[in-house]
């Protein structure tokens, strides 16, 4: 891309970038299924699953006793087939879980380095691991004010691209450390956990607390989740 004079910015780099994105997304929404279905499974392995029936419910089964129904019910509306299957499927989850934080480590550290790459493309320098961000006072203001669309409606400018980048980069590196604390968790201390603290785990893994909506679906290219954040 031309920056208005002879310069050509390269861009592939904040392509990566975008890819690498969306790839943590993906991961994202399947470790999302995999955590979700892990309280169930905890709970059929340590047979607290037992369900509470409303008042209509308790009547009906007290008018009809039924020694089948009343352990299914302590079963939590699973058969015995299910329940003794329950530890297999809760070691399959939580290996899930593990894979795709495995490759979110790889999506973010690809991102950190295409980061580095868009910089280096902008500026002439590479950034600096201690976060010096001098580097932008070497970006030519030609250069800094060239804007343009990526799969937006609207144009941002290299300096708001530079900056949405950096952002959302160490905003998916401090979702990945919380991941792998929330991992950590659920592999050594499922055995003591109680349910109430997997529930949490499973809203914080599907909250995604530390990825800002909007700029985050700009810098995948996602125009239309970029309006549909910014207007919720």
């Amino acid at each position: 891309m031309s920056s208005g004079e002879d310069d050509e910015v390269d861009l592939s780099a904040l392509a990566t970038i975008s890819e690498t994105c969306r790839e943590f997304r993906r991961l994202h929404e399947a470790s999302d299924r995999a955590m979700a279905v892990i309280p169930r499974w905890y709970a059929l392995c340590v047979n607290d699953a037992a369900v509470e029936l409303g008042e209509a419910a308790t009547a009906a089964t007290r008018a009809a006793p039924s020694a089948r129904l009343d352990a299914f019910l302590e079963r939590g509306f699973a058969h015995e087939s299910e329940k003794a299957r329950a530890p297999e499927k809760l070691t399959s989850a939580i290996e899930d879980v593990g894979r795709c934080v495995a490759s979110m480590g790889d999506a973010v550290t690809r991102a950190n380095e295409a980061l580095g790459e868009f910089v280096e493309a902008t500026s002439g320098r590479r950034p600096s691991d201690d976060g010096d961000a001098r580097w932008i006072a070497d970006v030519p203001v030609p250069v800094m004010r060239t804007a343009f669309k990526w799969g937006s409606e609207e144009e941002y400018t290299i300096e708001q691209w530079l900056w949405m980048a950096t952002s959302v980069v160490e905003q998916l590196e401090r979702e990945l450390e919380t991941r792998r604390k929330i991992l950590d968790y659920v592999r050594g201390g499922v055995a003591s956990a109680r349910a109430e603290e997997l529930d949490g785990c499973v809203a914080l893994w599907s909250a995604q607390p530390f990825v800002d909506d909007r700029l985050f679906a700009i810098v995948c290219g996602d125009s239309a989740d970029a309006d549909a954040a910014a207007a919720s």
